[in-house]
């Protein structure tokens, strides 16, 4: 009965969603669900049932025809379909492999950044401690800026190039007319990636779990030694970055999946919420970032000033949840 759901409501996505038309909607699923249980009675398989009642169920023109509803065109300028591109399924995997690949882009580009404040640490210290040997502290911290930069520069150059292939499936994010093959098919490519989207989160969320043990084991094992500490601090971040990898990939690929079935976060009532989001965190992060970089070069404050990103997610998390709550309610 889902699979005759999700045609209805396919078929449905661009008419106006006005009573007369919700109530044609609920009148043929009753009428296809009693002929899909009749064609199972009399020996049809599940496939074969929903095949036919798909069948026989007619042109949507034809439908508003019969019903007396007055098509689209008739009621305005546009037609449903009109200005609604049609995704193919050729279209629907060079989308999957374009996200596929723009999540690597963006995984590898978060975890660049990382690895930069992993050797603005390494080197930093490294050249601290040995200072008394060789009086190159302040060399240090240079060094260690300069590798962070060219580390940053070249994840910005991937989160650029990640930014530009998106923008060519902007399309995607508006309505859009999906045949039902093309949509089954894209629903049993997504039932076989859980599996693989479920190790990856599992993955993820063990390594945020466990990357404070380096911290807890260079305590036990040498306790006041910077080395040890710097060690298990660089560890800790590499971790996450993993894990952020790991998740990045993982949930693009999910999305690229929920967006061409439209279900999820991309369900028609939940895109204008997407939107609202989206706007802000587009403002909100950029302006964290600004404020970070402020109070750490002008009052060197890089710890404990870090906190500033976890703070911010958090509320950021709370707000979308709001957004989403009261949008659920309108």
């Amino acid at each position: 009965m889902e699979t005759i759901k999700t045609y209805l409501d396919n078929m449905f996505a661009g008419l106006p969603q006005t009573e007369e038309m919700i109530q044609l909607k609920s009148d043929i699923y009753d009428t296809m669900c009693e002929k899909y249980q009749e064609l199972k009675n009399d020996g049809k398989s599940e496939n074969e049932a929903i095949g036919i009642v798909i069948s026989e169920f007619g042109n949507i023109d034809e439908l508003l025809e019969e019903y007396g509803i007055p098509h689209a065109d008739e009621k305005g300028e546009e037609d449903y379909d009109s200005g609604m591109p049609h995704i193919s399924l050729e279209e629907a995997h060079e989308y999957i492999a374009a996200k596929n690949k723009i999540g690597y882009m963006i995984g590898a580009g978060v975890g660049l950044c990382i690895l930069g404040v992993v050797m603005l640490i390494i080197t930093s210290v490294t050249f601290e401690v040995t200072q008394e040997h060789f009086a190159m502290s302040m060399q240090g911290d240079y060094i260690g800026l300069i590798l962070m930069f060219i580390l940053i520069a070249g994840a910005v150059a991937l989160f650029i190039i990640a930014g530009v292939q998106d923008e060519q499936y902007e399309y995607m994010k508006k309505p859009f007319h999906m045949d039902f093959d093309v949509k089954r098919q894209m629903e049993e490519e997504k039932r076989m990636f859980q599996p693989t989207f479920a190790v990856k989160l599992v993955i993820g969320v063990v390594l945020c779990v466990l990357c404070p043990v380096p911290l807890f084991i260079s305590s036990m094992v040498a306790e006041g030694s910077d080395l040890a500490a710097t060690g298990a601090l660089s560890m800790l971040l590499l971790m996450i970055a993993a894990a952020t990898f790991l998740f990045i990939t993982a949930g693009l690929l999910q999305e690229a999946y929920q967006q061409l079935l439209e279900i999820g976060d991309y369900a028609p009532n939940k895109k204008k919420t997407n939107k609202i989001v989206e706007a802000a965190g587009s403002i909100i992060w950029p302006l964290v970032t600004a404020v970070y970089l402020f109070i750490g070069f002008v009052h060197g404050l890089w710890h404990p000033g870090w906190v500033i990103y976890p703070i911010t997610g958090i509320l950021f998390g709370i707000f979308a949840s709001v957004v989403n709550a009261v949008s659920n309610q309108s």
